[in-house]
């Protein structure tokens, strides 16, 4: 396996899922946007949420990069096209396709230990991350 298609696979793996409703869930789905923006990413509204871009032009490139979703009962991330990890895009976003990696990997991290955090008052949480993260 490449290098390339073992960090699509991985980028694939990453799932966050909590059950959870009302004011807590505000509280996870506004603490997860509040720190992926600090850590650098770009959130963009879209219908389900929020899609948060690792750099600048990820979005026209068609970049991976973090989605972030409210489903009512539920709040749910995951990585918005993973096998779209690409040499030649990336870096002309100006990065290396393993910054960028790297990049959407801190981003989940950070965001599934806000859903661990949540885990007492949700009905459930799912952390789905690569073995190595």
């Amino acid at each position: 396996m490449s290098g390339i298609q073992d960090m699509r696979d991985k980028l694939a793996q990453i799932q966050l899922v909590a059950s959870i409703s009302g004011e807590p869930a505000s509280r996870l789905y506004e603490e997860v946007l509040h720190e992926l923006t600090a850590a650098g990413f770009i959130p963009s509204r879209r219908a389900e949420g929020h899609a948060l871009f690792p750099c600048e032009n990820a979005d026209i490139l068609g970049l991976p990069h973090i989605r972030l979703g409210n489903f009512g009962t539920m709040i749910s991330l995951w990585i918005r096209g993973p096998y779209d990890l690409n040499r030649e895009k990336a870096e002309m976003a100006g990065l290396t396709a393993e910054e960028l990696y790297e990049r959407i990997l801190i981003g989940a991290r950070r965001a599934a230990q806000i859903f661990e955090r949540f885990r007492e008052v949700a009905s459930s949480v799912l952390v789905s991350l690569p073995i190595d993260v």
